[in-house]
């Protein structure tokens, strides 16, 4: 007797390979690629194992340095805002540059 039940998983196969080549394995390599510090020294191209400090560096949570990421999210608000207004077909649909 022949098991139909297995046929399913040839079918979803080509699924699962798309989203492992293209979205899960370029997430996982960004992040390994963000606990990296890049730098150069007499013309030659180093990187080395930083781990969480990235994170910590734009949040702000050193020592003495200063947060960024409040300023990069105002930057996206404003851009975002200043486009759907500036859109014709934007939220709100009437937009906020609209004739009377």
């Amino acid at each position: 007797m022949i098991d139909y039940g297995r046929y399913g998983y040839f079918f979803i196969a080509p699924f699962f390979i798309t989203y492992l080549v293209f979205q899960l394995w370029p997430l996982i390599n960004t992040f390994y690629y963000s606990t990296l510090t890049y730098y150069k020294r007499n013309g030659r191209e180093f990187m080395e194992f930083a781990g969480l400090q990235n994170f910590v560096n734009i949040l702000g949570m050193a020592a003495g340095e200063r947060g960024y990421v409040l300023s990069y999210l105002k930057n996206t608000l404003c851009n975002v805002g200043l486009q759907l207004c500036s859109s014709d077909s934007g939220f709100p649909s009437s937009g906020c540059m609209a004739d009377g």
